[in-house]
């Protein structure tokens, strides 16, 4: 069996089977993870939205359309202030904060600072609003074939089997983008990216993925100072330095951004002592509009995954006081930055388990793939209880269509 090299730069850290093309069973998974998307996006979409694939944006009432934009006939929830995909889909109309969008976003600075899947998605469709949404589904398709495709290829690496990268289906982001796009799919995707060129000694793919990171979410940092904070550790100082450049793009981009938007406070952001924010949400669950039963049930789901993230922080802590190889060491680093948000984030932010889950989903993603290679199934747990609940709300899509479940 495979193991984590402290030293992913050395000879040893090279595998035999080191890929460089592309490989039949990481092929599989990677296609079969877009299969797997699409096909519940064309289900969504045609039996719950009458075939308006915008509806994917989740674009609310209550927020305020572009001007340039209400001819594309985007679908709008009722009664909602929708959700983040409606704003990388205005700023893939706009990446450039050029068109007088500013006024249609929550958080424009926020927004805008995650511009990589809509910079893409803008390339892609050559800049002509016709072609955006096509080319934001393509993108998105791409990075879940890529998150799969690197994570089969990874587990390769290290000696399980291929078929294990079919993990990245259960990533919380994932399974999140079944039902409203989250732009934290390429930084998930670029996770896996990590994993496989970290431990095959890729150095350029490795700077491209950390780079792109960061573009992606500002999570990538986290990544990027976990990777630079270790190769310090070990004194690799040139290496360090090499690294650290990979944060430019990203910091040339957020001078841009800051110069071009105003500066908006974070509603419901605060400082408290952590895990304060963790306590609050066990002791004052979200209530949902459902019969007595069924909401009783969907709390306690939500118990079952807040209860994951807190076992994914206990698991860091565990890696970091044993220390170890990069890997370990990168665990600890997102186990920190996620105990952080237990006392800084929104007070209703670990309420909501598509906020936690999908915050923390790089930390569950790593310690499942350093786990499962060990065996070590207790490193799988935090995944698969955010996987449990969000899973909950595809099913219930399921009933719907089915015409047992009207809620």
């Amino acid at each position: 069996m495979g193991t984590v090299t402290n030293n992913p730069f050395s000879k040893v850290a090279q595998p035999s089977g080191c890929v460089h093309g592309l490989k039949a069973v990481p092929l599989r998974v990677g296609l079969l993870c877009v299969a797997a998307v699409l096909g519940w996006w064309v289900l969504k979409v045609h039996a719950a939205h009458g075939g308006n694939w915008t509806a994917l944006y989740c674009t609310g009432s209550r927020s305020t359309i572009p001007g340039a934009l209400k001819a594309e006939n985007t679908y709008v929830f009722p009664d909602s202030w929708g959700y983040d995909g409606q704003f990388y889909h205005f700023i893939a109309h706009d990446p450039w904060i050029a068109r007088g969008f500013l006024p249609s976003f929550d958080n424009p600075a926020l927004r805008w600072r995650r511009f990589l899947v809509s910079l893409l998605a803008w390339t892609l469709a050559a800049g002509r609003d016709a072609w955006i949404d096509p080319a934001f589904y393509l993108v998105v398709l791409g990075f879940v074939f890529l998150g799969g495709y690197w994570l089969a290829q990874y587990f390769e690496t290290r000696g399980s089997p291929s078929w294990w990268g079919l993990v990245f289906l259960l990533s919380p982001t994932t399974l999140i983008i079944l039902d409203r796009m989250v732009v934290d799919i390429a930084a998930t995707s670029l996770c896996c990216g990590f994993l496989l060129f970290a431990h095959s000694g890729r150095r350029g793919a490795l700077w491209g993925v950390l780079a792109a990171s960061v573009l992606a979410r500002e999570t990538g940092l986290v990544l990027l100072a976990g990777w630079c904070l270790w190769l310090t550790a070990r004194r690799e100082y040139r290496r360090v330095a090499f690294f650290a450049t990979a944060a430019a793009p990203a910091g040339a981009w957020w001078l841009y951004v800051a110069r071009n938007t105003p500066y908006v406070e974070l509603a419901g952001w605060g400082f408290s002592i952590p895990p304060a924010r963790l306590l609050y949400a066990f002791w004052n669950p979200m209530q949902y509009p459902l019969e007595p039963m069924v909401n009783r049930a969907v709390i306690a789901f939500d118990h079952v995954a807040l209860a994951g993230s807190v076992l994914a922080l206990v698991l860091a802590a565990r890696a970091a006081w044993r220390a170890g190889g990069y890997l370990r060491y990168m665990i600890a680093t997102l186990g920190a930055f996620g105990f952080a948000l237990t006392g800084t984030a929104a007070a209703d932010g670990f309420q909501d388990v598509f906020w936690h889950a999908r915050v923390l989903s790089p930390l569950t993603l790593l310690l499942a793939a350093e786990g499962l290679p060990r065996r070590d199934w207790l490193s799988v747990a935090p995944i698969a209880a955010a996987a449990l609940r969000i899973a909950i709300l595809h099913a219930a899509l399921l009933l719907r269509i089915a015409g047992l479940y009207h809620g």
